[in-house]
């Protein structure tokens, strides 16, 4: 038992899966299969808005430079978005 009375916590136990599961799951075939099947729509959706708004299919194109300053916006508006919760819960005393 931890101090004042109140009984330990962990994340496993009966009903909740362990960490190492629900990391597990992120690497599921779910996931390859949900990419595999943006990319088919991706291009349909590209010749719609295309053909909808210049008459004409558009190019596809990938900038791998545009793919990285995603990933670093998402990544840094992360970071800004726990910062107060997690310097506030620093702060307090256990």
């Amino acid at each position: 038992m931890a101090p004042g009375g109140a009984t330990e916590q962990t994340d496993s136990g009966p009903g909740r899966p362990d960490v190492r599961d629900r990391v597990a799951h992120r690497r599921s075939p779910e996931h390859r299969l949900a990419f595999l099947g943006a990319v088919p729509l991706i291009l349909w959706d590209d010749g719609v808005v295309g053909r909808l708004g210049f008459l004409a299919p558009l190019p596809f194109a990938f900038s791998s430079e545009a793919a990285l300053a995603w990933v670093a916006l998402v990544a840094a508006l992360s970071v800004l978005a726990t910062l107060s919760p997690a310097l506030r819960a620093a702060a307090l005393t256990v």
